[in-house]
């Protein structure tokens, strides 16, 4: 049975279906079809990012207060001041 087959199923069931398999979501990042496609290209900015930073970074220490992004959509850090001692 898809998972789309399973979800018709569950949605329009007269009963509770407590034995069903595990639900499946199609939101973005969670890969699959519908997955955002700069996904990939964000990833692999990142992967370059730190694989290069840990070349020329002998340590990273935070220097002040965190904060968190207040946002429905993203969850994230606002700002992290941070200071780099290079090798």
């Amino acid at each position: 049975m898809t998972n789309v087959q399973e979800r018709l199923r569950v949605l329009f069931c007269d009963h509770l279906a407590i034995a069903r398999g595990k639900y499946v979501t199609l939101q973005p990042g969670q890969g699959g079809a519908h997955a955002c496609l700069g996904m990939w290209l964000a990833r692999l900015e990142v992967r370059v990012l730190l694989q290069e930073l840990i070349k020329r970074v002998e340590r990273i220490e935070q220097t002040g207060e965190h904060a968190f992004l207040r946002s429905n959509f993203v969850c994230g850090i606002k700002r992290l001041p941070v200071r780099m001692h290079l090798i």
